[in-house]
């Protein structure tokens, strides 16, 4: 047990946040869903999001849609409409609630990351949250085939869990 006090407090910073929420969904009992926590702590890692008008021409941006709620929904369509760029699934960490929040947002063919759903819905900036990667894919076969068989439900990465070999 580790030895917390006012002389030796926790480390709390994103990166141990994620690693603590992750550690503390896995089971005795090995499910999948416990697999899949486990397969998430061997990849995680923090990335930096920029804004979507870097990537986009101003006349993209303001004719950009986005569906509230639906992140994995728009990352798939931004990462099927564009060449290139990738799907990224992980968590959000706002700065002013840090509670992690499973979510999608995209990788352009340059390796930057950014967040259509929260710039264009929420209206947040990129650095308003701390953003941690754990699945990218620019696999559109994959990403098809998800959004055929499960329409706008939540977290490809737990779809793929059961097609392990998918994901090595």
């Amino acid at each position: 047990m580790m030895n917390v006090s006012a002389e030796n407090p926790p480390d709390l910073s994103p990166m141990n946040a994620i690693i603590k929420y992750l550690q503390e969904r896995i089971t005795p009992e090995d499910t999948p869903a416990d697999r899949c926590c486990k397969w998430q702590l061997d990849r995680v890692k923090q990335v930096d999001a920029v804004s979507i008008t870097r990537i986009f021409s101003p006349a993209k941006v303001k004719a950009m849609k986005a569906l509230q709620k639906q992140c994995y929904y728009n990352a798939v369509a931004i990462a099927l409409e564009n060449e290139g760029f990738m799907y990224v699934e992980g968590y959000l960490l706002p700065r002013e609630c840090p509670v992690p929040m499973p979510h999608a947002w995209n990788k352009d063919a340059r390796g930057n990351y950014f967040d259509v759903t929260t710039e264009i819905m929420l209206e947040k900036k990129p650095g308003d949250a701390h953003r941690f990667a754990v699945f990218e894919t620019k696999d559109g076969g994959i990403l098809k085939k998800w959004l055929h068989e499960m329409g706008r439900s939540p977290m490809l990465l737990f779809y793929l869990t059961s097609v392990e070999h998918l994901l090595k």
